[in-house]
């Protein structure tokens, strides 16, 4: 049996990749080839539509079982081969899209899964779906991606995790964001955080563009402002700041197209870099203006100050806003000027205490609800220091999540519990450390086709906080996760541009999701046993639901194989 394997997301280019589309496919991928390896040779392929055909009559005239096994969504899978084709993929919906947009009749999947004959979805809600679309009698089968026999050995000679609450240590090589970085009180929020705090890697000279306007990444450099508008962004206080995604230095022009509000038309303000400030002054007209600053230590701020953000009597919006920005654009003059332009950026090392709870999530997902988890965690653990929330994004953006976190912890205000972002690919022995360090996993997804971190987490012991919806349907348990409540509401394809409510995905119960915070953490801390028990029960359900003798069996019957 020879088993040809794609995906459009690959080893060399998946770090760079993350949260664009059908990068997650990849990690699907990947556990999928040694248990493929125990039926058959493996192929992986990178150029399927000239490849597949070719090796498929080659195996074909010696006699040889070909199958090509394609792990993309339908709608991006390869039909017409004449080597058989099976589609692997995730679905969260309760109705798999079966109409045709933009003239693709491939968006009706299935039209493509009609065409293939066969499917393998990665839960059992996602495999009835398809039945419901296709039919009773049509070939699908539900075989989880085997990821527990990598994870499980975390666990060692023991059965169980015990929770930990001294102070460890996680090693990172990224980008890290502390809210123990910012001074937030109701009236201010600053950040004067040493430029190496974050992890950021120093400018290589290429101009830097950003966008603060709506759907932009720019508007996630901005601290002290509001939301973003579809012409640019408000700052909401005397003294906001933007945090650049390099640290920047040298000699450098910045480019900044604003305009003053209210008092601050026709006023100076201060436009400070590190050890270099500028005078910039504002006027009623959204117009570009040149300041050239000389930084001699790397910097990753940018602070404004001297606006004044008086109320205007009788004005139409009420806001407190000083500066409007809509675009800033940095241009190196000269960077031999600054002695750390070959310095490498060094890992960073963040030590966590008490109760830590972890999410691997896609910042720019809306299914993932991360902002719902960590409102419902700021407000569990506003007075409690040694909780801490880590959020993992998936994204190849800061932009995605950085100024959306700005703008909610403002929204929040001062709260003792902790929370920390993380950016950047981690390596397989940099998850391990973060599963090391976590006392629980935490998802609030509208829906899921998976939850791959999730399962990795449960497999080495680590009990959750977590829906019993959709795909988590299938390993979710009550004696190894504190499971939130979830009801259904109206929902779209999420690759749908149309937008229109064409399906169902699930609301998550906010208060639940408080509450269950609240009682892991009273078990965290005050029940070592039970958290035993449902460490032990964690692994097990995983063992039992993606250990690789589960799912190669599942790939026997499924293949047929001898």
């Amino acid at each position: 049996m020879k088993f040809l394997v794609y995906s459009q997301i690959n080893k060399s280019d998946v770090g760079a990749k993350l949260g664009r589309p059908e990068y997650s496919y990849y990690f699907v991928l990947e556990p999928f080839l040694p248990v493929l390896a125990k039926l058959g040779e493996v192929i992986v392929i990178h150029h399927p539509e000239t490849e597949v055909d070719t090796l498929f009559d080659e195996y074909t005239q010696a006699g040889e079982r070909c199958i090509f096994i394609c792990f993309s969504p339908p709608n991006k899978s390869i039909i017409g081969l004449r080597c058989p084709t099976v589609t692997v993929f995730a679905w969260e919906f309760d109705r798999l899209p079966n109409e045709v947009w933009d003239d693709d009749p491939r968006n009706d999947w299935s039209y493509v899964l009609r065409q293939q004959g066969r499917a393998i979805t990665l839960s059992s809600d996602s495999a009835r779906v398809v039945r419901d679309a296709l039919g009773d009698t049509f070939d699908v089968m539900a075989i989880p991606v085997p990821v527990y026999d990598r994870f499980a050995p975390m666990l060692g000679d023991r059965s169980a995790r015990s929770p930990t609450l001294a102070t460890r240590r996680f090693t990172f090589a990224g980008v890290a964001f502390d809210s123990g970085y910012y001074e937030i009180t109701i009236d201010s929020f600053s950040n004067n955080t040493p430029a190496n705090r974050f992890g950021l890697p120093l400018w290589n000279g290429q101009t830097i563009e950003l966008d603060f306007s709506i759907g932009h990444a720019g508007a996630g450099s901005l601290g002290g402002f509001y939301e973003a508008e579809p012409w640019g962004t408000w700052s909401k206080l005397e003294q906001p700041w933007l945090i650049m995604p390099v640290l920047l230095h040298g000699k450098f022009s910045l480019h900044l197209d604003a305009v003053g509000y209210g008092p601050n038309i026709g006023r100076s303000i201060q436009v400070i870099v590190g050890n270099d400030r500028q005078s910039l002054l504002l006027d009623n007209n959204t117009s570009t203006r040149e300041l050239v600053f000389n930084v001699e230590e790397p910097q990753a701020l940018i602070h404004l100050a001297g606006l004044d953000i008086s109320a205007i009597p009788g004005a139409a919006d009420p806001r407190t806003m000083g500066i409007g920005m809509r675009s800033l654009r940095i241009e190196s003059i000269d960077m031999a000027s600054a002695s750390h332009a070959s310095t490498p950026a060094s890992a960073l090392t963040l030590e966590l205490k008490g109760v830590v709870y972890t999410s691997v999530l896609n910042p720019g997902d809306d299914r993932k609800n991360w902002i719902d988890m960590l409102k419902a965690f700021c407000w569990t653990f506003r007075d409690i220091e040694d909780a801490t929330l880590v959020l993992k994004m998936t994204h190849h953006s800061l932009g995605a999540f950085l100024g959306v976190f700005h703008y909610h912890m403002l929204r929040i205000g001062p709260v003792k519990c902790r929370v920390v972002l993380l950016h950047g690919y981690l390596d397989s022995e940099q998850f391990q450390q973060l599963i090391n360090v976590s006392t629980y996993y935490v998802n609030s997804s509208r829906c899921e086709g998976l939850c791959l971190p999730l399962m990795e987490f449960m497999s080495s012991g680590v009990p959750a906080v977590a829906p019993c919806n959709t795909a988590m349907a299938d390993y979710v348990t009550e004696d190894s996760v504190f499971v939130v409540r979830s009801s259904r509401e109206p929902g779209i394809w999420p690759h749908d541009p149309r937008t229109l409510l064409r399906t169902l995905r699930y609301r998550i119960d906010w208060s639940s999701l408080a509450e269950q915070f609240k009682h892991s953490y009273v078990v965290a801390t005050s029940d070592p046993s039970r958290y035993r028990q449902m460490s032990a029960a964690a692994s097990a359900v995983q063992r039992d639901f993606c250990s690789e003798a589960v799912v190669t069996n599942k790939l026997r019957q499924f293949f047929r194989c001898e």
